[in-house]
């Protein structure tokens, strides 16, 4: 059975450090998705390949959204975060993080950002209820 909103996180990753990162961000983005979401992952080699693999995404799949988290510098110090909806234009945010940034809690933070930024289907919320929960709420 098919989830009923499907969310597409694609990652471009360098070292150990960024899968640190990027499970955490994908664990984040799971706690913010309503029962019966589903988030398909892939990694891939670069920001182009990551662009292609959103759109076939959201032309041939359920998604509602892709997400591409695009570590620019190691240890994902910079990231680009980019969440397209399905017909629409990527919304894109920068983040920088110190050195001193646990790899998990940057993780965390990507993956709250990026659930900030999907389709209110994806939490289950109404479109004017707000950001969605914290994933650390209790």
């Amino acid at each position: 059975m098919l989830p009923k909103v499907l969310v597409v996180l694609l990652t471009v990753i360098h070292g150990p450090a960024d899968r640190v990162i990027m499970d955490a961000a994908s664990e984040a983005i799971r706690a913010a998705g309503g029962e019966g979401s589903g988030l398909g992952e892939m990694e891939v080699p670069t920001e182009a390949a990551a662009a292609k693999k959103v759109a076939e995404a959201l032309r041939e799949t359920p998604a509602v959204a892709g997400v591409m988290v695009l570590c620019k510098a190691p240890a994902c110090a910079r990231v680009t975060l980019k969440v397209t909806q399905r017909g629409g234009q990527p919304l894109v945010r920068e983040l920088s993080f110190k050195p001193g940034d646990a790899p998990k809690e940057r993780g965390r933070r990507i993956g709250v950002l990026a659930a900030t930024l999907l389709p209110a289907a994806w939490s289950g919320r109404s479109a004017d209820a707000g950001a969605p929960r914290d994933a650390d709420a209790k």
